[in-house]
């Protein structure tokens, strides 16, 4: 059998046994030596994390926002003050204090990502969502 021939369930399958039984192969030698055998890959954990109210998922949105705009005002004063004008492109060098942030541009708008919130902003620098 030519595993690559194959369609995705049996190859699946195919992969899980020849796993098993090589973890199997291994164990009884680790039984034999007097080592721990090991296990299957350890399951991912639960997490006990409560879902979050919306409220207080506003409240961080609002956050995120909050620094990004106080950001884009900063670098915009900066830009002003070494007489350069701020334009999108200067986006993709702003730098976020204590978030995650990400920018694509895509003609006269850019899509700006910090800490898992979207926003846009224009060529003329209003931010929307």
């Amino acid at each position: 059998m030519f595993l690559d021939e194959q369609d995705e369930d049996v190859f699946r399958e195919q992969v899980k046994a020849i796993k098993d039984a090589t973890i199997e192969y291994v164990n009884k030698n680790l039984k034999r030596q007097g080592y721990e055998t090991i296990g299957e890959e350890p399951e991912e954990p639960e997490t006990s994390e409560q879902p979050v109210a919306p409220a207080e998922l506003e409240a961080v949105k609002e956050q995120a926002k909050n620094k990004l705009v106080e950001s884009i005002k900063q670098a915009i004063a900066q830009a002003e003050s070494e007489g350069r004008d701020y334009t999108l492109a200067d986006l993709i060098t702003l730098e976020v204090p204590e978030s995650t942030f990400t920018v694509s541009i895509d003609g006269d708008e850019a899509t700006l990502n910090i800490d898992g919130f979207e926003f846009k902003v224009n060529s003329q620098f209003e931010l929307y969502e």
